[in-house]
Order: C-alpha cells, then structure tokens, then sequence
C-alpha cells in the first residue's frame, strides 16, 4: 500500500485544491466534477439525453462531457462564461433542475436505457463515486462511453477524476426476491494489495442487500487508508516518476457471494456459476469529446473510514458468489493532469520551505539561548569570593 505521502511528498494537500468536488473548473474552463444533486441553478451549461423510452434526463455539463458521446446529447442551456449572456436551447431554464446523474435513482436510470451510471451485472449494481475526506459529500462518476461489452461481461470501466478520494457501492438491485445478505470474499487490486471490509472485532461481516456495501479504505475503520486515485501526467510518466503500483492498483477485482437468511419462506433459487469466458474490453471511447483513457494509482490518504457495528446472526445460506472487475481510468486531457500535479508540487515545495525556515528558526533561538547561558555563567563567576 503505497500511501500519498510517499509517493507526493510530504505536505501533499489532499483535501484543498487538489481534491476538488464542485463549483471548481479546468484551466480550460470546464467543471471538474459532476454539480451534485442539490445544485439547481449554477452558471453552466445544461444538456438533455434522450433515452430509448423517449423520456428526457438532465445533465450537468460534466457529465454530458464524460458519460456520453457529443452526438448523444443536446445542448438545453448555455451560458457564456465571458460574459452574462444566457441562451436557451429549447429546454427552458435550469431553475428547479438536477443532474440526474446526481440522483440515487440509478435503477430508473437504467430501466430507461440509460445505461452509464452503474454497472448492472447478475443482479448486482456497481457504481463509484467520487468522495469527500469527509466521506459525507459525493459526486457521481459514469462508465466509459463504448465500454458497454466490457460491462456486460463483469468489467466495469469507470471514469474517475485524477487526485480524488472515490468509494466503490454494491447493492443487489435485483436480487431481493431471492437473496438477504452480500459478504465480499475477497477483494483485491491487480497489484495484490487485499481489501479488507471487517467489522469492529476484526472480521468480515454480512451486508444488507438493499443498503449494499461502500468500500472506500484499503482497510475499513483504517483512517489512513482511504483511496485516492492519481492519474499521472505524461512528463510525469516519461520521467518514470509515477506511482510503483501505476496501471495496477486502478485495477480492482472482487469476489462476492449472495447468501439468503435461513428463516426465510422463499423458494430457494442459486446464483448461476460466472460464465467461463470473461470481458477482456478495456472500453474505446467513440468520439473526441474527452480526452483518451490513461490509467492511474491508487494510493492511500488520510480521511474518515468508519468500522462496522455488527451483531450475530444464524449462518446464512450461499447462493452462489459473483466475480467482478472495476478499473478507473481519468479521461482529463495531459494539460489539466499536469496542472494538478503542479498543484501538489507546490504544496510539497511550501512544505519545504516552511520545515527550513522553523529549523532556521530553532537554531537561532538555541544559539541564542546558549550565548544568553554562556554570559549567565561568566556573570555568577563574577559574583563569586576569590578565597585563599
């Protein structure tokens, strides 16, 4: 587990600029992250998306920018940010709206063809979102557009923004009729580093299916283990300073089994074995509206990682365990990558100078306290009787 610390620098500053969740833009200026789902009116543009139904869904700009082609949505509302003209692309104004993809309606978004927001794989739903060090304000997080193949066969390809916390959500979305409790098995990154999800003794623990699972710490309860994914910019990786991990700890691979309550009055159905050939998609964006997929790290920083409280309960029944694999990847163009790597490097420079100039500082006080000691003894010598 490499943590930010040593890979950045001391004084990489996780939770100011570097992490930022809203109201920030690129140097280009475009929003950094999704508005949120209680932003309603901001100054910027809005986008619709036609699903297959025919209904309409909101989009920030952001997310009409990563989570779909340019010729997949169209412009409701635009702002011109050099000065306060405001237009309307048919839609009315944004007063009253949300990003949808901000919502928790996930499974709606999907019964209405959009199928962007979560993975949705043998039952189970699998989103990540980017989060605070708080882990109280999150910000949503889409697949890659032309990853859908990949999805289907267990393999959800996720655009996370560089230089952010992030959790991973599981929930068994349709599998209530059947199932009680998730328990992840096993969870680990491709580099071997586990996860493990314990709770206040130490030990795994079941999960509510309907309230699922939130991993965001290599170790829950673990407050210096939170995961921060870094993108590297391409001067970083020709210099071959990136991350030891790059390109293996933004590859996550779990093993997740279903499990039914013994005293439950339902038919008993198993979950199908996984199927023998799996996704080897790594997903290809169709088009230019972002920029191309580069991998990244995950590294371990600072921040609120709560421990389960769990009590005991009857041995449930297995279902059967589901395999899946996340892999993040930052779709941020090299220039707004560089730009946040520049950000940290500062950070870690003022640390620098700060740490010289306390120590300049020490070393005066205590040459100065010496000399003040040596004039003190000079002076208690001279007060002393010369005896014979």
């Amino acid at each position: 587990m490499t943590t930010i610390t040593q890979h950045l620098g001391e004084g990489a500053n996780t939770t100011i600029s570097n992490i930022p969740l809203s109201g920030q833009y690129t140097l280009r200026g475009k929003l950094t992250t999704c508005v949120g789902s209680k932003t309603k009116n901001m100054n910027i543009d809005w986008f619709t998306y036609k699903t297959l139904h025919g209904s309409t869904i909101n989009l920030c700009e952001y997310c009409a920018r990563t989570a779909f082609n340019e010729d997949e949505v169209e412009k409701s509302y635009s702002v011109d940010h050099t000065s306060s003209l405001r237009t309307s692309g048919g839609y009315g104004s944004p007063m009253g709206k949300i990003c949808d993809f901000a919502s928790n309606g996930h499974m709606e978004l999907y019964r209405l063809g959009c199928h962007r927001r979560a993975m949705f794989y043998r039952g189970l739903r699998v989103n990540v979102n980017v989060i605070d060090q708080s882990g109280e304000q999150f910000r949503p997080t889409s697949l890659l557009p032309g990853s859908e193949t990949a999805a289907r066969d267990g393999t959800g390809i996720f655009q996370v923004p560089s230089h952010r916390y992030y959790e991973i959500c599981v929930t068994g979305e349709n599998l209530q009729n059947d199932a009680d409790l998730l328990l992840l098995h096993d969870g680990h990154f491709e580099n071997g580093k586990k996860i493990k999800l314990i709770d206040q003794d130490g030990d795994q623990y079941y999960n509510n299916i309907k309230s699922g699972m939130v991993i965001n710490s290599f170790t829950s309860g673990d407050s210096s283990s939170r995961f921060v994914f870094v993108a590297p910019s391409d001067e970083e990786k020709g210099a071959g300073i990136q991350a030891d991990c790059h390109n293996k700890s933004n590859i996550i691979n779990m093993k997740i089994g279903v499990y039914r309550k013994v005293n439950k009055q339902t038919q008993f159905r198993s979950i199908d074995a996984a199927p023998s050939m799996r996704g080897q998609t790594r997903g290809t964006p169709s088009g230019q509206y972002r920029g191309a997929p580069s991998g990244g790290s995950t590294l371990a920083g600072d921040g609120a990682s709560t421990t389960a409280s769990t009590h005991k309960i009857t041995p449930p029944i297995l279902m059967g365990t589901i395999d899946i694999t996340i892999q993040l990847v930052s779709t941020q163009d090299n220039s707004e990558r560089l730009h946040l790597a520049q950000d940290v490097q500062r950070t870690v420079e003022q640390k620098r100078v700060d740490e010289i100039e306390n120590l300049q500082t020490r070393l005066l006080l205590l040459q100065r306290q010496a000399g003040e000691d040596q004039r003190s003894k000079l002076a208690k010598q001279n007060h002393l009787l010369n005896l014979t």
